[in-house]
């Protein structure tokens, strides 16, 4: 078993076992040959969203080697529940044991952007300060010369 069944799966379950749609992720991890055709079969008797989840989790997916982690994270961006992958179990940070809200993951697009711009501006204010300290035309720098 991977360990990140362990660290990233386990502490998010209740949360995991809430939101995935397990009907769509059955059928892809089935044609990903991560689940067997009897596996999916006893996904399908199952009544619940819910019981079927749970076994998808804690009984099949945790059983099947060391690439399944992954496998299953791709599975769930081609069934379209990125925000499973993303926010529960690769999320950038977490605040504590709390989840960070989809709004939070946008603030953190906004910084890097912020971050971008402002090592820009702090290049361009830096190459100006050498400017106007004559220091380009007494070494060359900048004007197509390299060390």
């Amino acid at each position: 078993m991977d360990g990140r069944w362990e660290t990233k799966v386990k502490p998010n379950f209740s949360e995991l076992i809430r939101v995935l749609d397990p009907l769509a992720l059955r059928d892809q991890l089935y044609s990903r040959n991560l689940i067997t055709e009897e596996d999916f079969d006893c996904l399908s008797s199952l009544s619940s969203r819910r019981e079927m989840s749970r076994r998808l989790v804690v009984n099949i997916l945790p059983r099947r080697g060391r690439t399944a982690y992954d496998r299953f994270l791709k599975a769930l961006r081609s069934t379209g529940q990125e925000h499973v992958a993303d926010e529960i179990l690769e999320p950038d940070e977490k605040v504590g044991n709390v989840l960070r809200p989809a709004f939070e993951k946008e603030k953190s697009r906004e910084m890097k952007i912020l971050r971008k711009e402002l090592a820009a501006t702090k290049l361009a204010l830096f190459d100006e300060k050498l400017t106007n300290a004559g220091f380009r035309q007494k070494t060359g720098y900048g004007n197509g010369l390299r060390w």
